[in-house]
C-alpha cells in the first residue's frame, strides 16, 4: 500500500529562539513551539494553556483485513453449526449459541476497536490562561409513555378486563359501568369510531367532558452521556511586528490542523477520501507543570474557529496587521468520561484498562 503524503505545515517566518517552553515534553526538541505573549511560562504568566496538536495517519489494511477474515471464518462455521442444529433431533437451544459464534461476535468487535494511529507531535502551542473556562456535563435523559408504549391492542385488552371487573365488583350490568368508569367510556368509544374510521383522539376528549384523562404512565429513560464541549477566547494584542506574526501563524495554525486533508498532488474535487482533522491535547499548566486542580480532558477535535480581527473597530499598523484579533475556540472531547477515569484524574493512578485519568 502507497505511504500517505500529507501536506507539510509552511514554515513560520521569524520564528522564535528557544523560550520558556521549550523542554516541554520528550517530543519537544523535534516539534516548534509557539507561544503568546513572548513572556509566557514566566512568573507573571505562570498559568497558560498548552495545545499539542496530533495529525491522523492513514493505516493499511492488514489490521482489518485479518479481522474480517476471523469474522468470515468464524461466521460461516457458526451458520453452518446452526443448521446442523437445526436438522438435528435436539433442535437449536437460543439460549445456547452454536460454536463459531461468540468468536465472530469477538472479532467484529475488534474491528470496531481499532483505534486511529497519530503522528508524533509536530507543534505546540501555548497560549496565556482564558478570563473563562467552564466545563460542562450533560446526559441524555427522554421520557417515554407506558400508556403509548403499549400500543392500541394491549390497551383494549386492558380496558376491557377493567370493564369486566367493574361489572363484576359492583355486580352491574357492562352497560351500567360504562357510564361510570374512564377505562370503559375510552375503550366503548375508540371501538365506535374506529369501527367509523376515525382516531383515537375522540375517545381522549370524551373523557375530558367526563373529567377524566388518561394517564400516560410515564418513565424516565437514560440514553447516554455526551462528550464534554468547551469553548476558550483570547485576544491577542501584538506590541511587535515580531509578535505580530507569531499571532498570525497562530491562527494559521488552528486553521490548518482543523482542516482535512486531501493528500500531496491530490485535488479536493477528485479525491475520494480525506484524512481528518487532527485531534487536539491540551492541558492547563502552572509553572512547567500540569494543573490539576483544572479540567482534563481526552483528546478533543476542534469542532468551530471563530476570528474576530476587528473586535472593537478596525485598526491596524502600517504593515496591514490588525492591533487587536479575538480567537474562539470550541472543542469536543472524542471520548465518553466514565466513573473510573474520573476516580483515576482524581487520585492520580491509571484506570483498570491503562486509561489516563480525566476531570
Amino acid at each position: 500500500m502507497a505511504v500517505y503524503e500529507s501536506t507539510p505545515v509552511p514554515a513560520r517566518k521569524n520564528p522564535a529562539k528557544g523560550g520558556p517552553l521549550k523542554a516541554l515534553d520528550s517530543n519537544s526538541s523535534a516539534a516548534d513551539t509557539v507561544v503568546y505573549p513572548e513572556n509566557l511560562g514566566s512568573e507573571r504568566l505562570s498559568h497558560y494553556v498548552l495545545f499539542a496538536m496530533k495529525d491522523i495517519q492513514p493505516q493499511g489494511i492488514s489490521k482489518i483485513e485479518t479481522a474480517l477474515g476471523e469474522v468470515y471464518k468464524n461466521s460461516k462455521q457458526s451458520l453452518s453449526n446452526l443448521i446442523s442444529l437445526q436438522e438435528s433431533e435436539t433442535g437449536f437451544d437460543p439460549n445456547k449459541p452454536p460454536n463459531g459464534f461468540g468468536t465472530a461476535l469477538k472479532s467484529l468487535s475488534e474491528i470496531m476497536d481499532i483505534q486511529q494511529n497519530r503522528d508524533p507531535i509536530k507543534h505546540y502551542i501555548g497560549l496565556y490562561m482564558p478570563d473563562s473556562l467552564k466545563d460542562n456535563y450533560s446526559s441524555d435523559y427522554a421520557s417515554i409513555s407506558i400508556r403509548d408504549e403499549f400500543g392500541p391492542l394491549l390497551n383494549a385488552i386492558r380496558n376491557v378486563a377493567s370493564v369486566a371487573d367493574n361489572a363484576s365488583n359492583s355486580n352491574k350490568s357492562v352497560g351500567t359501568s360504562v357510564s361510570n368508569d374512564p377505562s370503559s367510556i375510552k375503550y366503548f368509544v375508540d371501538t365506535f369510531v374506529g369501527l367509523a374510521g376515525g382516531s383515537g383522539g375522540i375517545g381522549e376528549a370524551v373523557l375530558q367532558a367526563q373529567g377524566y384523562t388518561s394517564n400516560p404512565q410515564l418513565q424516565m429513560i437514560y440514553r447516554g452521556s455526551h462528550f464534554r464541549q468547551f469553548s476558550l477566547e483570547f485576544l491577542f494584542t501584538p506590541i511587535s511586528a515580531d509578535e505580530a506574526e507569531i499571532v498570525r501563524y497562530i491562527i494559521f495554525l488552528f486553521k490548518f490542523y482543523a482542516s482535512p486533508d486531501v493528500g500531496v498532488g491530490n485535488k479536493s474535487k477528485q479525491a475520494m477520501f480525506l484524512t481528518p482533522p487532527a485531534l487536539f491535547e491540551i492541558r492547563f499548566m502552572k509553572s512547567g507543570k500540569e494543573n490539576i486542580n483544572l479540567p482534563k480532558y481526552t483528546d478533543c477535535v476542534l469542532e468551530d474557529i471563530s476570528v474576530d480581527y476587528a473586535p472593537n473597530g478596525f485598526a491596524a499598523h502600517g504593515d496591514g496587521a490588525p492591533i487587536q484579533t479575538h480567537l474562539t475556540l470550541t472543542f469536543q472531547e472524542v471520548e465518553i468520561v466514565d466513573r473510573e477515569r474520573l476516580s483515576a484524574g482524581y487520585t492520580g493512578k491509571l484506570t483498570n484498562t491503562g486509561s489516563g485519568g480525566l476531570r
